[in-house]
């Protein structure tokens, strides 16, 4: 009888056998790329080996145990995703070199040199001050590379999309179920206080007048985050009404606001459809 697959546990801390909920079709999820730069050989040594377990895994090779105590010989159908993130708090690396600036800043300045050099890749259309173009231009490079490198996942990608899912597609959803998984006990917040919540509020059109307007109000949250779906030129009801809130509630903004645009040119959605993020810090 050929061997079951087994695979280390880091919750139990040891070696079990795999034993998927149908054998004959296996899903995992490995963690993709955070596109700032270039992946190099060692970004890409994780990724395929991701890869080389996938083709293990669905080869004749492979035995997998069944919930029934049985087991299944290979070839199996494997869907492999993995995301590319393309947004996020990248400012804590220090070991990264840019001793806490954000990696996307520092990207904006690599490839403003590169512009004004002429040394980016011929056809390269790229605002080096908006992040979102900078994280397309690295995300594409990765996918060229990862399909040189013949990794799987990046080539059916080009059948189906949503096998390389983009952060940015996703992030108030993300804050759902990281609110669900702390309600549940399952994760923790942290920050100064032990407290570091962010406020979602969503606002669909019209906001003029804010009329219907709900923000949440949660203890000593540190950052209000206000999610606008419309054009950009049409937010400042957006801003009007965050000021009109925070003087109600006695909040004092802590800094600045900041946009985070959610939505790229690549996605060819019409204004009405495009979606930013106010990030307000609060005092």
């Amino acid at each position: 009888m050929p061997s079951t697959l087994r695979v280390y546990n880091t919750l139990t801390r040891k070696l079990e056998e795999l034993a998927p909920a149908d054998p004959a079709r296996v899903t995992f999820y490995t963690c993709g790329p955070t596109v700032y730069d270039d992946a190099h050989i060692g970004n890409f040594r994780s990724f395929l080996a991701a890869d080389t377990l996938r083709r293990f895994v669905e080869s004749p090779l492979c035995t997998v145990r069944t919930k029934d105590g049985g087991t299944h010989r290979g070839p199996r159908q494997v869907v492999h995703v993995m995301n590319i993130t393309d947004v996020g708090h990248m400012t804590d690396d220090a070991e990264g070199g840019e001793s806490g600036e954000d990696r996307m800043a520092v990207a904006g300045k690599r490839l403003l040199e590169a512009k004004k050099s002429g040394k980016l890749p011929a056809g390269a259309a790229i605002d080096p001050g908006n992040p979102y173009d900078i994280a397309r231009f690295y995300a594409d490079r990765f996918l060229e590379d990862a399909r040189t490198l013949g990794l799987k996942v990046a080539i059916e990608q080009q059948r189906d999309p949503s096998l390389m899912p983009r952060a940015t597609a996703s992030i108030p959803g993300m804050i759902e179920v990281i609110k669900t998984l702390i309600t549940r006990g399952h994760a923790y917040a942290v920050g100064p206080a032990g407290v570091d919540v962010e406020v979602v509020v969503p606002i669909s059109r019209p906001v003029e007048p804010p009329e219907g307007l709900t923000i949440v109000d949660l203890p000593a949250c540190d950052a209000l985050q206000v999610l606008w779906v419309g054009p950009y030129e049409a937010m400042q009801p957006v801003y009007q009404a965050i000021e009109a809130w925070m003087a109600e509630h006695g909040r004092v903004a802590g800094g600045p606001p900041r946009e985070v645009y959610l939505t790229s040119p690549g996605d060819n959605l019409p204004p009405e459809q495009y979606r930013t993020l106010v990030v307000w810090p609060l005092a």
